[in-house]
């Protein structure tokens, strides 16, 4: 090999086979709205009084930023009125459709054979006789939850037997007594209602667990230490929930199978709901001081008697009161396990989801009132090697977090992105002008808070579900589409058999370097994960005609040098400098 440009050569070669990867393992390049057609969702902006008329074209300019900041996606934004925007997005191939819609109907069967609080009172109001079928059709066939349920049916009749007995109690002490006996009864039941909900298969955890599943095409793209911890996180994870919901194993284990089909061919914003799930995020980062439990009697803990008051509010009128009432405390959802935060005061409402007590004190908190920005965000990783969320402060935002970190060192801060706590850290030192976010994390969910986060909040608040949703062909239709495409590869073919019959072994090599171009342009746009449309296919055929022409002019130019009785090598010389100026000029223009 000659060693003229080598480090050239071989970089030229390693891209050449990074873009045959990336076209083969990506199978092809997706298609436009145009090619394929897509989805058109129309969504509704929270326009308040006062508000500029642009607050639309505002949150859309954020929401652009955030899904599409390289304007590779073939997405299209447009503002209908004063409160409205349509997006139009392509359609994902048919079979990515269909693997992630049987996957989700899995989801959602697997969700149908839990037990919801509100279900079970309808055990209790059945009669003595129509109980056992009540228990039967709830139990859902599996042993272990009749006999759960049974013996629940049973601790609720005792309560209630106990509750009757305090309004009959003919003095003070056996009324105490009574009161007493009613407490045990209902710690008991208590009990055995939280066994009963442990046999629920827990969504998020199997979704958390699913995020550490390595497809293939994901392996070839993350280190091997990466793929090792993820593929171990994933098989005990899985272990650990069929060996806790063993007679519900086989149910799991189709919903994984489907995942892993769905996983094979999806890519990034074929689905409406990837759309969906970008859209909802407001983008509000926070942060807040979460006071202690009781039983861990440090500095910042709260009262007991102060405690089971905001459980109580939490039971009896849900977590958003309390923010209606601008209470010192208030209720937030968290987004992770609960047993991650067993040092603070956490609690289920009505429904079952948990939620942590925040501080709501002016010094307590740093939230988006105090006029504050984030400079960038990041992927990193945390102490234990996994996936986080890594942001930098403004100078204002830094001074705000010193000053926060300061005076809570030793205190628990929560995290909110969006209302949500996804971690509650405590803090070890003064920090200024970075920090991490931690949580279970997929690389999906990493770059899908790092688009967030990069882009900003939105001005105005988004209803996360669209108030229209639609489906809509090809714009050119099918034929043309098939047209436009067979135009392209009969060009490329005719462009190829002249080369070869006019130019003999020239026109041999001029079709190899033609194809590799095209190798080169496709891999290009599968890499960048561009999207192909009508316009890019005529692109295509424009970029085959004006390498041929380029190839044209040097063997034209290299017969004239030949003509000439030049040696080969000066004809080959002379050829390339003299057409030059002329490929340089039709290429530019």
């Amino acid at each position: 090999m000659n060693a003229k440009n080598l480090l050239l050569k071989f970089g030229f070669v390693i891209l050449l086979v990074a873009f045959l990867m990336s076209i083969f393992l990506r199978k092809g390049l997706r298609e436009g709205i145009d090619l394929r057609g897509g989805y058109s969702l129309v969504f509704e902006v929270d326009v308040r009084e006062g508000d500029s008329s642009y607050m639309v074209k505002r949150v859309i300019a954020v929401l652009k930023r955030r899904i599409d900041p390289r304007g590779l996606e073939n997405i299209e934004w447009r503002p209908l009125s004063k409160n409205r925007f349509e997006v139009r997005m392509p359609a994902g191939k048919e079979g990515s459709r269909e693997a992630r819609d049987a996957y989700t109907d899995a989801l959602s069967e697997l969700e149908t054979g839990n037990i919801h609080r509100s279900e079970i009172w309808k055990v209790f109001e059945a009669d003595e006789a129509g109980r056992p079928a009540a228990i039967a059709a709830l139990a859902g066939g599996l042993e272990d939850r009749v006999k759960k349920l049974q013996e629940l049916a049973e601790a609720h009749d005792a309560a209630m037997a106990a509750k009757k007995k305090i309004t009959q109690a003919p003095n003070d002490a056996d009324r105490t007594k009574a009161q007493e006996a009613y407490q045990a009864a209902l710690n008991a039941y208590e009990g055995k209602e939280e066994k009963l909900l442990e046999t629920n298969i827990s969504l998020r955890r199997l979704q958390v667990v699913l995020n550490h599943y390595v497809s293939p095409a994901e392996a070839a793209t993350i280190l091997d230490k990466e793929i090792a911890r993820r593929r171990l996180q994933f098989t005990t994870g899985l272990e650990d929930l069929k060996t806790k919901h063993a007679a519900r194993a086989g149910e799991i284990d189709n919903v994984v199978e489907l995942h892993k089909k769905s996983a094979a061919v999806h890519k990034y914003l074929e689905d409406p709901e990837d759309l969906k799930r970008l859209i909802a995020k407001a983008g509000v980062l926070e942060f807040r001081i979460a006071p202690f439990s009781p039983e861990v009697g440090e500095g910042f803990s709260l009262p007991a008697a102060d405690r089971d008051r905001y459980e109580e509010q939490l039971l009896t009128e849900g977590p958003m009161v309390g923010r209606g009432r601008k209470d010192p405390y208030q209720w937030f959802k968290i987004r992770e396990d609960p047993k991650d935060y067993g040092r603070l005061v956490i609690a289920p409402d009505e429904g079952g989801e948990y939620y942590v007590l925040l501080s709501d004190r002016t010094n307590d908190k740093l939230t988006r009132e105090k006029d504050w920005q984030l400079d960038d965000a990041y992927p990193t990783q945390d102490s234990n090697m996994t996936p986080a969320v890594g942001f930098n402060f403004d100078v204002r935002g830094a001074t705000l977090f010193a000053t926060l970190t300061s005076v809570h060192k030793g205190h628990a801060m929560a995290i909110l992105l969006d209302d949500e706590v996804y971690s509650a850290p405590t803090i070890q030192a003064v920090i200024s002008d970075s920090g991490i976010i931690t949580g279970r994390f997929s690389p999906e969910d990493v770059n899908d808070l790092v688009r967030t986060l990069d882009a900003g909040s939105l001005p105005a608040r988004l209803n996360s579900e669209p108030v229209a949703e639609r489906t809509f062909s090809p714009a050119i239709g099918k034929v043309n589409r098939e047209m436009g495409i067979k135009a392209a590869c009969w060009g490329l073919i005719a462009v190829a058999a002249f080369m070869l019959i006019y130019y003999l072994r020239a026109g041999f090599i001029a079709d190899v370097a033609l194809v590799l171009n095209i190798i080169l342009v496709v891999g290009a746009m599968s890499a960048f994960s561009a999207v192909l449309t009508m316009p890019g296919i005529a692109g295509l055929i424009l970029t085959i005609g004006i390498a041929v022409d380029a190839n044209v002019l040097i063997f034209e130019r290299l017969r004239e040098e030949q003509a000439r009785a030049q040696s080969v090598r000066m004809a080959l010389k002379n050829a390339y400098e003299r057409a030059f100026s002329a490929i340089f000029d039709a290429n530019i223009t």
